[in-house]
């Protein structure tokens, strides 16, 4: 009797494990594919609330091209990608502040 007793103690400790691990991957999971909130800006009656654009930055295609490269009208107009480890600025260490090619903000 002790013998068969020790035995289902052992399965439902082994039972539990199991169910703890398995709720484990599921909370991961559940966390690392949920749909992530996206900030975006609302606006009421053409009013932005949660901050402002600046009008004048707003250019046409054919503003932008005259304005950019071949290569920065394809990445920042077209959502191209430049090839890996191949720009200008892929090792620098320097100190300092970085603008935006298409608006001149710091980054």
């Amino acid at each position: 009797m002790y013998v068969v007793y020790r035995y289902m103690q052992k399965r439902i400790i082994i039972i539990l494990i199991g169910v703890v691990i398995v709720a484990g991957i599921f909370f991961l999971l559940q966390k690392k594919y949920s749909p992530q909130m996206q900030i975006i800006p609302q606006t009421i009656e053409g009013k932005n609330i949660s901050g402002s654009f600046d009008r004048s930055k707003f250019r046409t295609d054919a503003q932008w091209k005259k304005i950019l490269t071949s290569a920065q009208y394809s990445i920042l107009r077209q959502a191209g990608t430049e090839i890996p480890f191949t720009g200008k600025l892929e090792y620098e260490k320097r100190k300092g502040t970085y603008y935006s090619v298409g608006c001149g903000e710091p980054l």
